[in-house]
């Protein structure tokens, strides 16, 4: 499924929703509620997602290089070996989640909430 690119959908609701795979790259979804959803593999780079909802998602291995996510909801979670290459996450909340294997070059967090997380890089 691709909706990177042109797609400009905010305030949008995805609960629940499946996107394995799926290709967000350099998608607009401020505000979308992808809330519980499932997103292993997903590509996210470049994408605009600001204030947008992944309370308890599941992104095992997605690719979010560039991509910004200001004020975002990741609260509990999964990023196991996702990339964050270049990212932003200004404000972004990341309680209770865990982070096992990512990578994190070049990314900002500032203002982000990391309230009991779990961080192992290797």
């Amino acid at each position: 499924m691709s909706l990177g690119g042109a797609a400009f959908l905010a305030e949008v609701d995805f609960v629940p929703a499946f996107f394995a795979g799926a290709d967000f790259a350099a998608a607009f979804f401020a505000g979308a509620d992808f809330a519980a959803a499932f997103f292993a593999g997903a590509d996210f780079a470049a994408a605009f997602f600001a204030g947008a909802d992944f309370a308890a998602a599941f992104f095992a291995g997605a690719d979010f290089a560039a991509a910004f996510f200001a004020g975002a909801d990741f609260a509990a979670a999964f990023f196991a070996g996702a990339d964050f290459a270049a990212a932003f996450f200004a404000g972004a909340d990341f309680a209770a989640v865990s982070f096992a294997g990512a990578d994190f070059a070049a990314v900002s967090f500032a203002g982000a909430d990391f309230a009991v997380c779990v961080v192992s890089v290797p």
